[in-house]
C-alpha cells in the first residue's frame, strides 16, 4: 500500500515513517495489538488506501506518536 496501489507511490511522503506506518499496517492486517487511534484511522480513510497511510503517517507525527508495539517502531520526530 505504501510503495504503491495502482499509481500511487507513498514511499516519499512517509520517508523516515516508513516502517512505522508499515507496522500499523500489518498491525491491521494481522489483528495484532491495534491502538483505538489506529483503527479509527483507518475506519475515517474509508476503504482509501491513499488516504489509510496519511492518516497512519499523522499519527506516527502526532505528539506524542502513536507507534506500534511491533519492535523496530520508533519516533522519528527527534532525528530529523
Amino acid at each position: 500500500m505504501v510503495t504503491g496501489h495502482g499509481d500511487i507511490d507513498l514511499t516519499a511522503l512517509v520517508g523516515r515513517n516508513y516502517l512505522n506506518v508499515i507496522n500499523h499496517l500489518q498491525d491491521l492486517a494481522t489483528s495484532f495489538w491495534v491502538s483505538p487511534r489506529v483503527s479509527q484511522a483507518h475506519l475515517d480513510a474509508g476503504g482509501d488506501p491513499e488516504l489509510v497511510v496519511r492518516n497512519l503517517l499523522a499519527l506516527c507525527n502526532a505528539t506524542p506518536p502513536v507507534l506500534s508495539r511491533r519492535a523496530g517502531s520508533s519516533s522519528q520526530l527527534d532525528q530529523e
